[in-house]
This record gives C-alpha cells, sequence and structure tokens, in this order.
C-alpha cells in the first residue's frame, strides 16, 4: 500500500482501494542486469518501481541500444499494455538492486472503473508519454546535438544532478549521437562552466543559462 500511494496513478485512492488492489499484488527483486520483460512479451500488467532503477529501451539484432527513460522509485511502467492489452513494448532492465510491485492488468482495470479519477490520471500519463516521443522526434531534426545533450540534463536532473547509470553508448542513443560526440558535447557545455562532470554524475551548475541555450 505504501508503494502505490507514492505513485501518480494510485496516489489519490481512498485507504480501502488501495487495500484491495495491494491483495492481489506481486513483489519481484532484481539484481542488476535482470531483464524485467522484453518486448513482445506478453503484457500481464503494470510495474510500480519500490526502490532501484530500471533502464527501459530497445535493442536491435545486432546488440545496437536504444535507451528510452530511466524509471525510478515511485514511476510506474506498463500503462500502454494495460489500456490496449497488447505486448510489451519496450525492454526493461534493473541497473541497481530493485524491488517492483506487479499488479495484474484485470485488477487495474478493475480498479479505473469502480475510481474514475484513477482513469484521468492514466489517460494522462499516456498522453504525456506521446508528447514526450513528438518531442523526441522533433528535437532530432530541430536541435543540434550539443542542444539535445543539455535538454537531456536537465530533463534527468533531481536536485542540479543527474545520475548516469548507463553506459556512454546508451547514453549518446538517448540523444541520437555517438558516444565520442556526447563526450565532445559534455565537454564543451562544461567549458562553459554550466555544468562540472564526475565519474557517473553530472551536476548542473548554471540552469538557467543551459535553458536560454536550447531555447536558443
Amino acid at each position: 500500500m505504501r508503494a502505490l500511494s507514492t505513485t501518480d496513478l494510485f496516489s489519490g485512492l481512498p485507504p480501502a482501494a488501495l487495500a484491495q488492489l495491494a491483495a492481489s499484488a506481486q513483489t519481484r527483486l532484481l539484481t542488476p542486469g535482470d531483464v524485467l520483460f522484453h518486448r513482445g512479451d506478453p503484457a500481464t500488467g503494470l510495474v510500480v518501481v519500490v526502490d532501484g532503477r530500471l533502464k527501459v529501451g530497445l535493442a536491435s539484432r545486432d546488440g545496437t541500444e536504444l535507451l528510452l527513460s530511466v524509471a525510478e522509485r515511485g514511476d510506474t511502467l506498463g500503462e500502454l499494455s494495460v489500456a490496449d492489452g497488447g505486448t510489451r513494448s519496450v525492454t526493461v532492465t534493473a541497473l541497481h538492486p530493485t524491488c517492483v510491485v506487479l499488479l495484474d492488468r484485470h485488477d487495474v482495470l478493475a480498479c479505473v472503473r469502480s475510481e474514475p479519477a484513477v482513469l484521468d490520471v492514466l489517460l494522462g500519463t499516456l498522453a504525456e508519454l506521446v508528447r514526450r516521443r513528438t518531442d523526441e522526434c522533433a528535437d532530432l531534426v530541430f536541435l543540434d546535438l550539443r542542444r539535445r545533450v543539455a535538454k537531456l540534463l536537465l530533463r534527468e536532473s533531481v536536485d542540479d544532478r543527474v545520475e548516469l547509470d548507463v553506459s556512454q553508448s546508451a547514453l549518446a542513443s538517448m540523444v541520437g549521437g555517438s558516444r565520442q560526440a556526447v563526450n565532445v558535447a559534455l565537454r564543451e557545455l562544461e567549458q562553459r562552466g554550466w555544468i562540472a562532470r564526475d565519474q557517473r554524475r553530472v551536476e548542473l551548475l548554471d540552469g538557467p543559462a543551459l535553458r536560454r541555450f536550447v531555447a536558443g
């Protein structure tokens, strides 16, 4: 119940509804590198991240990886499959020791029917996903690589810090560039005094300047 109450989707539910969902939920523990599910797997329902971090992406037959996002505590995965009952559209892999709660699709739909407010949040989540993918397509056309990197840092930052838990190649795939080109872009942003790098962490020193750069 505590885990479900931390999500945008279920935070507004009364205790009785939360208890009903929690009663049928399953918990799964993952170690780094464990795959929660692959693209094309049957979709059984919704995933709630209790603790840890998961990378969400796609992989080609030759092993090339496209990283779409990183999910962490309080995030949910699988809203699309809940809506249409289709197969998984992405592959999800643990980056750290991770705990997730699994909710059956039918239980989520039953909750939606009994609590209309959940439907509003679910539709908003799906709309946000579509808008984000549309924005990413537009960025590939209208923004150069340096600005795409800056926008990614702004989007992924928490308290002006970005934890880079993925490989440089995976990071590059998020912005549609090569690892070498992304390193050059990061170095330029660092030289301008807008960011500072420390191994797998980036600190935003001047967020407003980064936003002006992206808009500019």
